[in-house]
């Protein structure tokens, strides 16, 4: 929970995913950062592979929005320097939602 946010998407170590209702995510490694090409667009689809909600990352490249363009995926951007900060501040309504 102490781990920096990345400020890449698809080229990130890992993805912290959080259940409803549970305080502490699991960790899954970002398959798509290895990538030659396309690992934004890979990501993204994991995301909806996984069923996400609600995704907090830095703004996606063009690709990869337009994966999750046409899903009910909400995207925040991370404002807090680790996950936990960030999340204590998703928690709290704190964070800013994208929009292009």
């Amino acid at each position: 929970m102490q781990s920096a946010i990345s400020t890449v998407f698809g080229r990130c170590a890992y993805f912290a995913l959080l259940e409803d209702g549970t305080q502490d995510p699991s960790f899954v490694q970002n398959q798509a950062s290895q990538e030659n090409h396309g690992a934004g667009t890979a990501a993204a689809q994991a995301m909806l592979d996984w069923k996400v909600d609600v995704l907090i990352a830095p703004p996606l490249g063009p690709k990869a929005s337009q994966v999750l363009q046409n899903s009910n995926i909400q995207h925040y951007l991370p404002q807090g320097q680790t996950i936990k900060e960030t999340l204590s501040l998703y928690h709290e309504g704190k964070l800013q939602k994208y929009s292009k």
